[in-house]
């Protein structure tokens, strides 16, 4: 995962998929881009986009789905979930590389 973050008003978000701007909206300065090593959650979010997909468009087909709309709207939730605590921990780490990077050095 890719954050952007802002040198001049420390102006920290998520880089978007649709529009790649590395403009700040604060201050309008250049946002520097920082490589986020995916967390352990992420697979199993990706996992849950593949069968949210795949009960959707079996719902949308008519298909005989155990517990019908419900089935559709418990998978959505689950990617949700998963979604928020992969962009949780991924927060928290590019803090934490932030933090080293701006923490006085000793010696």
């Amino acid at each position: 995962m890719y954050f952007l973050y802002c040198r001049e008003c420390e102006n920290l978000r998520p880089r978007g998929w649709i529009i790649f701007t590395k403009r700040c909206e604060r201050c309008h300065g250049q946002m520097d881009k920082i490589k986020v090593k995916r967390t352990p959650v992420a697979p199993f979010y990706y996992a849950s986009l593949v069968a949210m997909m795949v009960v959707l468009v079996l719902y949308m087909d008519n298909w005989a789905l155990p517990f019908g709309v419900w089935s559709v709207l418990f998978v959505t939730a689950l990617a949700m979930v998963l979604a928020f605590i992969d962009y949780s921990m991924s927060y928290k780490l590019v803090i934490e590389l932030l933090e080293k990077e701006v923490a006085p050095k000793k010696g």
